[in-house]
C-alpha cells in the first residue's frame, strides 16, 4: 500500500525519538557503581531491547516507503544498512558484557588478590631460579662453542691449504676441459669439497674429463682425443688419490677432537634441560597470574561502558540522520508526484478521447474527407502522438528524480 505522507512523518519522529531512547537507556548506567550491582544487567537488557525495537521500526519505515516506488531507492537502503551495521556491533558488546558480568557473577574477589600475592612471590623465586639455570647453561654453551670453533678452524686451515695446493697442481690438467663427479659438472675446488667432505657416494672412480668443444675430423678418425683424454683424467684421479690420502686424516682428526669436546661437555644437555624447565615453570605461573588478572579486570565499570556506548551511539548518528532526511525528501517529492501525475493522465485520457473522435469522423462522414481534410487530421493525430509521449516522459522523470 503506498506511503501516506502523514504517517511516514509520524514514524520519522518516532525513529528519531526511539534512538534517543538508546541513548538515555545508556546514559542511565552510570548510575551504578559496580557492573556486579544488582540491576545492572536488567539495564543491559533495557539496552538491548531498545535496539531491537529501533531495528523494527527502522525496518517498517523502509518497507513503507519503498512501497510506491517501482525502483528500490538505493541511497536510502544503503542509509537503512549502514545503520543497521553499526547496532549489530553496538548488541555483540553489550552481550558480551552481559556473559562477562555473568560467568563473574560468583568470583570473590578477596580471594583471586590473596592469590595473586602468592603467585607474586613465587613468580620472583621462579625468576631467580631461571636466571641461575639458564646462565650456567649459557655460560656453559659459549665455552663449548669456543673450544668447537678452535678445532674447526684450525683444522680448516690446514685443510684449505692442502685444497689450494691441490688447485693449483691441477690447473694444467683442468685447463680448456670440463670435470665431472658422477656425471655433474664440478670446479677442482668443488671437486675436492665433495670426495674430503666424507660424502660415501662419491669417489675418484666417477671422475671424468673431456675437452670443452669438439676436436677436428682426424683426432675423431684416428681416436687420438679419447687416448689423451683418458691419460689426462688418469692423471686427476692420480692426483686427487693423493690430496684425498693427505686431507682425510686432518678431518678424522676433528671428528676425534670434537668427540672429546662433546664427552667433555656432556653435562650440556642436562643444564640445557635445567634451563628449559625452569622457564616452563615460570612462563606457567604467568599464565595463571594473567588469567587472574584478566578475572578482576574484565568488566569494565559501569561508567566506562557507558562512554562506550554512547561513543558508538554518536558514531552512527549522522547515517540515522540522513535517513531521516532522504526518507522526508522521497515522502514529499512522491506525494507532489502523485498529485501531477493524476493531471497528466486526466490530459493524456482526454487527447486520447479526441483521437478516437477523428477516427469516428473519418468513418462516418457522409462524403470522402478531401486531401487537405486527411492531412489535416494526420497533424492532429501526430501532435496528439507527440504530446503522449512528452506526457510519459514526464511522469519518468519526475520518479528517476526521486530515486
Amino acid at each position: 500500500m503506498p506511503a501516506d505522507p502523514s504517517q511516514v512523518s509520524k514514524d520519522l519522529d518516532e525513529l528519531r525519538h526511539g534512538w534517543y531512547s538508546i541513548a538515555k537507556l545508556c546514559e542511565g548506567l552510570k548510575r551504578y557503581g559496580s557492573a556486579k550491582e544488582e540491576g545492572f544487567v536488567g539495564s543491559l537488557d533495557a539496552v538491548l531491547s531498545g535496539i531491537e525495537s529501533f531495528e523494527k521500526l527502522l525496518d517498517e519505515v523502509y518497507q513503507s516507503i519503498i512501497s510506491s516506488f517501482p525502483a528500490r531507492p538505493e541511497k536510502i537502503e544503503s542509509r537503512k544498512n549502514e545503520i543497521l551495521e553499526e547496532l549489530v556491533d553496538l548488541k555483540e558488546k553489550v552481550k558480551r558484557d552481559q556473559e562477562k558480568i555473568a560467568s563473574l557473577g560468583e568470583t570473590d574477589e578477596e580471594v583471586i588478590k590473596t592469590k595473586l600475592e602468592k603467585l607474586q612471590h613465587q613468580y620472583g623465586d621462579l625468576e631467580r631460579e631461571t636466571s641461575e639455570s639458564c646462565n650456567k647453561y649459557f655460560d656453559r654453551k659459549k665455552e663449548y662453542t669456543i673450544a668447537l670453533e678452535r678445532i674447526e678452524r684450525e683444522v680448516s686451515k690446514r685443510v684449505e691449504a692442502i685444497r689450494d695446493a691441490f688447485v693449483e697442481k691441477t690447473s694444467e690438467i683442468a685447463e680448456g676441459h670440463e670435470i665431472s663427479l658422477h656425471g655433474r659438472s664440478t670446479s677442482m675446488e668443488e671437486l675436492f669439497n665433495t670426495l674430503v667432505g666424507g660424502h660415501e657416494d662419491m669417489d675418484i672412480e666417477g671422475i671424468n674429463i673431456k675437452p670443452v668443444g669438439r676436436g677436428g675430423f682426424l683426432d675423431v678418425i684416428t681416436g687420438t682425443v679419447s687416448k689423451h683424454e683418458r691419460a689426462k683424467e688418469s692423471v686427476l684421479k692420480y692426483e686427487v688419490q693423493e690430496i684425498v690420502q693427505k686431507a682425510l686424516p686432518l678431518k678424522k682428526r676433528e671428528a676425534e677432537l670434537i668427540a672429546k669436546l662433546d664427552r667433555k661437555f656432556s653435562d650440556l644437555k642436562g643444564l640445557e634441560d635445567d634451563c628449559k624447565k625452569a622457564e616452563e615453570k615460570r612462563e606457567d605461573v604467568v599464565n595463571i597470574r594473567d588469567r587472574l588478572r584478566t578475572e578482576l579486570e574484565e568488566v569494565e565499570p559501569p561508567e566506562k561502558l557507558k562512554d562506550t556506548y554512547l561513543r558508538n551511539l554518536d558514531e552512527a548518528m549522522p547515517k540515522v540522520e540522513s535517513f531521516i532526511s532522504l526518507t522526508k525528501v522521497i515522502g514529499e517529492s512522491k506525494a507532489g508526484l502523485d498529485q501531477g501525475r493524476e493531471e497528466f493522465l486526466a490530459n493524456v485520457e482526454t487527447k486520447k478521447q479526441e483521437m478516437a473522435s477523428l477516427k469516428t469522423e473519418m468513418g462516418e462522414g457522409a462524403e470522402e474527407p478531401s486531401k487537405e481534410e486527411l492531412l489535416e487530421y494526420k497533424k492532429r493525430v501526430e501532435e496528439l502522438k507527440l504530446l503522449i509521449e512528452q506526457l510519459e516522459a514526464e511522469i519518468e522523470r519526475r520518479i528517476d528524480a526521486i530515486e
